[in-house]
């Protein structure tokens, strides 16, 4: 069994320059780790240009984001073709700080469809906002699997990677 470990870089780094030399230590890290998909989520901004200088099979790409719509008006969105014109074979969905910021279970269902249609990876992330000793985050997390699941035929789940990631575990 292959283990599957994502590094979304976030905002991070600076400049195209410092995101090829963070790519660079990322190579060697795969070349070593054996048994291990490793996928690198760099700003959208620098993707291109380090999916076209990576030459290995030991890397794989993602987006932070996506958009379901497939075009149009949407300032400051990617659609998932372009994720994948731009070399990504992953995307995030449901992120947590995503959700924090209004992202919904059902734009997450929406995502999640439209990366496969286009043979993208979904990689969907759930968990809760805070986790009170009663139990109730399982309900929440259960709806969010529920819904961002909702549109996948039942041969298509396992295409899609599932993520536990509450938001309270996530650093600023």
């Amino acid at each position: 069994m292959k283990s599957i470990v994502v590094g979304n870089w976030k905002m991070n780094p600076a400049t195209l320059r410092e995101a090829k030399k963070l790519l660079d230590a990322t190579k060697k890290a795969a070349d070593t780790a054996k048994h291990v998909t490793l996928v690198v989520a760099p700003p959208v901004i620098f993707l291109h240009d380090l999916r076209a200088a990576y030459k290995g099979k030991r890397v794989a790409f993602a987006v932070q984001n996506a958009s379901s719509e497939p075009s149009g008006a949407h300032t400051g969105e990617i659609s998932m073709a372009q994720a994948a014109d731009a070399g990504a074979s992953y995307v995030i969905i449901g992120h947590a700080e995503r959700r924090g910021m209004g992202e919904t279970n059902d734009d997450t269902r929406k995502k999640v469809a439209a990366a496969l249609a286009f043979k993208m990876t979904p990689i969907l992330c759930v968990g809760e906002t805070a986790r009170a000793s009663d139990g109730a985050y399982f309900n929440v997390v259960k709806e969010q699997l529920r819904l961002g699941l909702a549109d996948v035929p039942s041969p298509k789940l396992g295409a899609v990677i599932i993520t536990y990631e509450p938001l309270w575990t996530i650093g600023k």
